[in-house]
Order: structure tokens, then C-alpha cells, then sequence
């Protein structure tokens, strides 16, 4: 009777003991899955969702390619610094961080910025006088020819048009960039503007030519 109640004790004890150690175990396993703001001190695109009990990356989601998916971007429950880290050293998340700052940086502190910065004084300047000339030939629907003529007098007048750009060609291509840029302008002012109108009327010019013009109002800060 003693020595069965001496095993019964036994038995017991070891069962409180393996009950208290997969208590402790399971204590310390959830413990190490909860989320620690620490996770976010230096990381402001780590979100993470309470209810979901999950991990996303703000960077990934709005800079990321949606074709290729990552557990970062449609959750991540695997609640460790160690995944963080992972996803902070990888491709998808360093390319999408560049893509970042190229768009917050201001335009003189880019790479283009820079190289446009780097330009002799000089060139800037017979580019500028090259720009004037081709928009003057557009905006007075001159023929291409003129704009070499232009050149020519800047050069009499002891201006530098530098050497090269001094063609029919060039004026095209300037005279393009020129009307990309107000199109994107005019386009931009009407898409922010809460109403707008606007006539149309037409002509012919000296060659025959049908020419098109838009005339539009929009009001901007209150000036139309």
C-alpha cells in the first residue's frame, strides 16, 4: 500500500511537471509572437493591423510591382523581428524605397537635377536663346527655314549660339519639347479646376491649310 502510493505520488509529480512545462512553453511561444512597436523605430512604412494580427509594408503596396506579390504586401503573421528585417534587405522592398526617394527628393537635389545643374552658365545660355527662337518660328507659324535665319542674326549680334542644334531638325525637336510641356500645363490647371468652357473656331491659313483654335476659361484662385 505504501509503495503504491509512493508511485501514485510519483506519477502525479511528473504530470504536474510536464503540464507546467508545456504551460511555460506556451506562454513563452506566444509571448515571442506578439508585435513590439520596437519594430517600427526607423521602419515608419511598417503597418501593422491589430485585428488581423498581421505585418504589411506600406512602400511594397504603394510602389511595389503588382504582379509580383510578397507576404509583405498581402499580410504578414509571422510576427518576428527577424522576417522584418529579412523583408527590409530584399529586392522588391529596396527597389520600391529608391522608387520613394526619386519622387519625394526636390527636382535639384535629383540625379537629373544635378546633371542639369552641372551645365556650364555658357550652354544654358545659347540653349536658351535656341528655345526662344524655335518658340518664336511655332508661335508665329514661321516656316523652319526661319529659325536658322534666327541663329544667324543671333551670331551677327555677337550672341553664341554655339555650334551644333542649328537646323531645321533641331527646331522640330525643340518646338515638340516646347509643346509637350504647355499641353502638360494647360491639362494639369483644367484637371485641378472645378469647372471650365470652351469655344473652338477655324480658319485657313496662307497655304491652304486648315488651322484649329481652342480657346478656353477656367478660374484659378480666383483669377480666370
Amino acid at each position: 500500500m505504501t509503495l503504491s502510493l509512493h508511485v501514485l505520488t510519483i506519477t502525479f509529480i511528473n504530470l504536474i511537471a510536464a503540464l507546467s512545462f508545456r504551460k511555460y512553453f506556451y506562454c513563452k511561444q506566444t509571448i515571442y509572437k506578439c508585435f513590439y512597436l520596437s519594430f517600427q523605430v526607423g521602419r515608419p512604412w511598417l503597418i501593422y493591423d491589430a485585428d488581423k494580427e498581421t505585418m504589411t509594408c506600406q512602400l511594397c503596396i504603394t510602389y511595389g510591382d503588382p504582379k509580383s506579390k510578397n507576404t509583405f504586401t498581402t499580410g504578414s503573421s509571422n510576427l518576428r523581428v527577424s522576417a522584418v528585417k529579412e523583408h527590409e534587405a530584399s529586392k522588391c522592398h529596396l527597389r520600391a524605397l529608391n522608387m520613394h526617394k526619386a519622387q519625394s527628393e526636390k527636382a535639384e537635389e535629383s540625379v537629373a537635377g544635378w546633371a542639369l545643374l552641372g551645365l556650364k552658365q555658357a550652354d544654358r545660355d545659347w540653349l536658351s536663346i535656341l528655345f526662344c527662337n524655335a518658340h518664336a518660328v511655332g508661335k508665329h507659324n514661321l516656316s523652319l527655314t526661319h529659325y536658322t535665319l534666327l541663329a544667324e542674326l543671333d551670331r551677327a549680334k555677337g550672341l553664341n549660339t554655339g555650334q551644333t542644334f542649328l537646323n531645321d531638325k533641331a527646331a522640330l525637336r525643340f518646338m515638340k519639347v516646347i509643346a509637350t510641356t504647355c499641353r502638360d500645363k494647360v491639362i494639369g490647371k483644367i484637371t485641378k479646376a472645378p469647372y471650365f468652357s470652351f469655344m473652338m473656331d477655324g480658319s485657313t491659313d496662307i497655304g491652304g491649310n486648315e488651322e484649329e483654335s481652342i480657346f478656353i476659361w477656367t478660374c484659378e484662385k480666383g483669377n480666370v
